[in-house]
């Protein structure tokens, strides 16, 4: 129940600008319905989504914020397994941001999204990318 009164006394702040966030997820369906409606519905940010079976799809661009921009990447396969090659998985996000969009992940959060599925993200797996991405802004990725 203390969850319900939390929600009850959320404040959104819609004028907030967030700069440039990267969020990662598993899978390409749900997650991305999800977090459109979460970045464009509600905030009006501008959403990138790049799913790896179709490339960049349905770009919305924000009529109030500009300077917030939100790309959604989902990984190579529905399991955090292919996270765990930090420089490979880093350097294609650099490439399609810096090719496509002319922009550097160098001070951009980075935010990986999971499910609890202990088949395709066993606790071991878990634990190795917890230990290999720390914290969203410390990315420890020279470019």
């Amino acid at each position: 129940m203390e969850c319900q009164n939390t929600i009850k006394n959320l404040k959104v702040n819609k004028n907030k600008s967030i700069g440039e966030i990267v969020v990662v997820v598993e899978g390409e369906s749900e997650e991305f319905k999800l977090l459109k409606h979460i970045f464009v519905d509600l905030f009006d940010y501008n959403y990138i989504p790049y799913k790896k079976s179709r490339g960049i799809t349905d770009i919305m661009q924000s009529k109030t914020n500009k300077n917030s921009t939100v790309f959604v990447v989902n990984t190579n396969s529905s399991s955090m397994k292919s996270l765990l090659d930090p420089e490979d998985f880093k350097d294609n996000l650099y490439n399609l941001i810096m090719k496509d969009y002319q922009r550097s992940l160098k001070n951009v959060p980075i935010y990986i999204l999971w499910d609890r599925d202990h088949k395709s993200n066993t606790k071991k797996t878990v634990l190795k990318c917890l230990d290999v991405y720390r914290n969203s802004q410390d990315n420890n990725y020279n470019m």
